[in-house]
């Protein structure tokens, strides 16, 4: 865990900006472990306005709620977060967040905002990455990566939600830049590599049919590892079933061994509610637990 805390700040330091009175770099460092008590938090780093208060454990002691705390609740030009979280084996945590993540509007000095977030999952383990949505501000220059790191057979459900723009403001997002990767890798081999790159001077594609259509949020949902070929086909056909986002679009497909789900609508709560619904199915599959949602979504 310290190296890979390490290696990340490395990474902030050599990242497209030098570190400098304007940037306010945060990291994150979590390991949990599975003990004699179930899963716990048995080590926390962190360096500026990243932090958790304590784990939370509403489905009993094997699986642990880790609410990831930001104060600021945004990020502006030249701040860089990093979070790492680690999951020794057979340990079990949901991650999720109490709000929105904010992309605001660059500064004059255009440096980029950016937010790495890094999971590590070893044999038998298995992380939920839920977090609540980025909102990108109109003008803003961000990178939003995410790692997830599987050892043997450990299992992983996650999703990114992003609002582009402030739509209920009359502010669209007509000028600026997203950055968006997600990434699965097992044992050091690459499952799934998903980008997205926005520029919004390229009209084409925020507005084609091969693009955004037009929509202001999109999301996308990964899980597995699922290794039995006719399970992935029927949690896909029940998926399908559901109800669409309301004045959005939905599809789900198999690639290799990981279930994707995309969405694109016109309110964030609307993909964020069809992704919990896809949530509620997958889960008790892959891991056997009925979905149990953070108490913190409903305040």
């Amino acid at each position: 865990m310290v190296a890979a805390t390490q290696q990340m700040n490395t990474q902030l330091a050599d990242s497209a900006h030098p570190l400098s009175a304007t940037t306010w770099p945060a990291t994150l460092s979590l390991q949990l472990a599975k003990t004699a008590r179930g899963t716990r938090l048995v080590s926390t780093e962190h360096n500026g306005p990243l932090y958790v208060q304590k784990p939370f454990y509403p489905e009993g002691d094997e699986l642990a709620h880790v609410y990831l705390l930001h104060p600021p609740g945004g990020i502006v030009s030249g701040d860089q977060l990093a979070i790492d979280l680690n999951l020794g084996d057979d340990a079990k945590a949901l991650f999720t967040t109490p709000g929105a993540a904010r992309i605001y509007r660059r500064r004059t000095d255009g440096l980029q905002q950016e937010q790495h977030v890094r999971l590590s999952i070893e044999h038998g383990g298995f992380a939920e990455w839920l977090p609540m949505e980025n909102i990108v501000y109109p003008k803003a220059r961000g990178q939003l990566t995410t790692r997830v790191e599987l050892k043997g057979n450990a299992g992983f459900i996650g999703w990114e939600i992003s609002c582009l723009g402030l739509p209920a403001s009359n502010a669209p997002f007509d000028e600026g830049i997203l950055k968006q990767g997600f990434e699965i890798w097992r044992d050091n081999k690459p499952l799934v590599i998903d980008r997205f790159l926005l520029d919004a001077k390229e009209s084409g594609v925020i507005n084609g049919q091969v693009g955004l259509q037009s929509y202001c949020v999109n999301g996308v949902m990964i899980a597995g590892p699922i290794t039995d070929v006719a399970l992935a086909q029927e949690l896909k056909a029940r998926l399908r079933k559901l109800t669409m986002p309301s004045e959005g679009l939905a599809a789900i497909t198999v690639i290799g061994e990981f279930l994707i789900i995309r969405s694109l609508a016109q309110r964030a709560e609307n993909v964020r509610r069809y992704f919990t619904e896809c949530w509620q199915v997958i889960r008790p599959e892959l891991l056997g637990r009925q979905a149990c949602h953070p108490r913190i979504w409903l305040t």
